[in-house]
């Protein structure tokens, strides 16, 4: 009973502050994430296609859900890629999936990964192809396949079990397999990471047939459970290694069940990744295998914030992304409230967690019960980078310089910069008071640019842009050129003593009015009154001539 009333004691302290959190600053670097389920077109496609018209339709629909996802301030999208042995990709491996035109192994009349990947980047968003690793599919699915289906294909590698076809990970060729799928996606497509999804044992699985495998391959003195865990740690880090060596700036990263292990003090109800699927995740952490996690916690109140804390206390540094059952505020699974589900995101904010993932995409589109009308107005109001990468603490080898602000007559503005290095993407922030600080969110006006300018129409002031390297470490900023103070004094304009014998004229002009200003020579005390905003000072010297943007606060 004393437990009981500490559990609940708990509980009341952690929902206590949704009511708080909610006007607390967002952090500036954070991961937001869907799973794009194509799998049964739950989230997408919501049709099959064979028709051009019908094709169109079905990108129109992506692009809508997409938009959702940029209005949001999201920067990551899990686009489901493989989904039970079959794919939504070019592969000389796996069948296309029934999903796209309805008929398994038929080519669709355009790529679907490669148009969500386009797509994803064009909003700035990251695109990972989420790969669904052991499942094969149901025994009546299989048999509709024929011979074509990948237990008849590849016998040695899958298992029958519970009515249900697995790759079988205790086969070695399995290991092969996954990789010769993930190598594919990581030369073929520019995805910005593999996530895999379902990389365990089958659930409770402790009597999977694998007793003939098990005595083949374990090691002397390993018990089964041994065995099986480092099968999954072994799978973990060779694809981890074999996308590296393709190209290391593509993440690889896992959906994992919700719970680590048990905790001392909050059963898991036999419900974690040690003990019901062999999935030791806090050894794939430790060992350096994964960019960062997304645990599954679809779950309430102290089923949830107990396994959190565990997480991040498991994590050795890494990334930890909680995964949010949205779906859950549905009638027929959970009829949860907001006030259920929005503290999660708070509380895990403060419990370190990196930050969420969203299942399903569908209930955020409908809008299901206000919440994402919450999420753009309050918990995600403001952009956020990715974290950096930790297996990657080198310095940022990009670095923008020569910021420029150019205004129109349309009181627009046009920041231009040139960029030393490579860089992925640049920020733009914009700021009342100068230098501009760039480690607060909220100065943040574009996330994820790849383009070298940016067009403003905010009331902004003051500029500063930083350029993120492939690893997603973050610049020095390059700062708007602020004009020394030495040229105004009071109604005067003071040219530089080393320049006053070459100026010629100086203008001041408006981006609305044009030229508030002008005089010849070097000698300007009859400056007038200019209202708040921005100008262009220009000075005309004998050798050149030179711009600076006149900021009058």
């Amino acid at each position: 009973m004393k437990n009981y009333f500490l559990r609940v004691l708990c509980l009341m302290l952690l929902t206590s502050v949704f009511l708080i959190k909610s006007n607390a600053q967002n952090p500036k670097n954070e991961i937001r994430a869907i799973w794009l389920t194509t799998n049964y077109g739950l989230d997408w496609p919501k049709n099959q296609a064979t028709s051009l018209e019908g094709c169109e339709k079905q990108k129109r629909d992506l692009c809508k859900i997409l938009d959702m996802v940029q209005e949001l301030n999201m920067n990551t999208v899990f686009f489901q890629a493989r989904l039970r042995s079959d794919v939504l990709y070019e592969s000389d491996i796996e069948p296309y999936s029934a999903i796209m035109t309805g008929t398994r192994g038929k080519k669709p009349l355009y790529d679907p990964l490669a148009f969500a990947i386009e797509e994803c980047h064009k909003r700035g968003l990251q695109c990972h192809a989420w790969v669904v690793c052991m499942n094969i599919g149901s025994d009546k699915a299989i048999k509709m396949q024929g011979n074509k289906a990948l237990p008849k294909r590849k016998p040695e590698i899958c298992t029958k079990y519970n009515g249900e076809w697995y790759l079988n990970p205790g086969e070695p060729e399995t290991c092969f397999y996954l990789i010769d799928i993930v190598s594919e996606i990581a030369k073929r497509y520019s995805v910005d990471g593999i996530h895999l999804d379902y990389i365990r044992y089958p659930d409770r699985a402790h009597d999977f047939p694998d007793s003939k495998t098990f005595k083949k391959y374990a090691k002397s003195g390993e018990s089964l459970k041994e065995w099986r865990i480092n099968n999954i740690n072994s799978i973990v880090y060779s694809i981890y290694d074999a996308v590296k060596k393709i190209n290391p700036e593509i993440m690889v990263s896992s959906a994992v069940l919700g719970k680590r292990d048990n905790h001392k003090y909050f059963s898991s109800m036999g419900w974690s990744g040690m003990e019901a699927a062999y999935q030791d995740v806090a050894a794939w952490l430790r060992a350096g295998k994964q960019d960062f996690v997304a645990p599954m916690m679809y779950y309430p109140d102290v089923s949830f914030f107990p396994f959190v804390k565990d997480w991040v206390r498991n994590s050795n540094g890494y990334p930890i992304v909680a995964g949010l059952g949205v779906y859950r505020l549905d009638k027929s699974s959970g009829n949860w409230s907001l006030r259920d589900f929005m503290p999660q995101i708070y509380v895990s904010r403060d419990m370190g967690i990196a930050g969420s993932s969203f299942y399903r995409t569908l209930q955020l589109e409908d809008n299901l019960k206000g919440v994402t009308a919450t999420l753009k107005g309050d918990t995600y109001n403001t952009p956020a980078l990715f974290p950096a990468l930790k297996n990657y603490k080198k310095g940022c080898d990009v670095l923008p310089y020569d910021l420029k602000i150019a205004v129109a007559e349309d009181g627009s503005k046009t920041i231009s910069w040139k960029c030393e290095g490579n860089a992925k993407y640049y920020t733009v922030y914009a700021s009342d008071s100068y230098p501009v600080d760039t480690n607060l969110a909220e100065n943040i006006i574009e996330a994820r640019l790849t383009e070298n300018s940016y067009k403003d129409y905010s009331t902004g002031l003051y500029y500063a842009v930083t350029a993120t390297n492939g690893y997603y470490h973050e610049s020095e900023a390059a700062q708007q050129y602020h004009p020394p103070l030495h040229f105004f004094e009071g109604e005067k304009i003071v040219i530089p003593a080393d320049r006053v014998n070459l100026c010629k004229s100086v203008s001041i002009l408006s981006p609305n009015s044009g030229y508030v200003y002008y005089g010849k020579g070097k000698e300007h005390n009859n400056i007038p009154n200019l209202e708040r905003g921005i100008y262009t000072l220009e000075i005309v010297y004998s050798d050149n001539v030179v711009t600076y943007p006149l900021i009058i606060n």
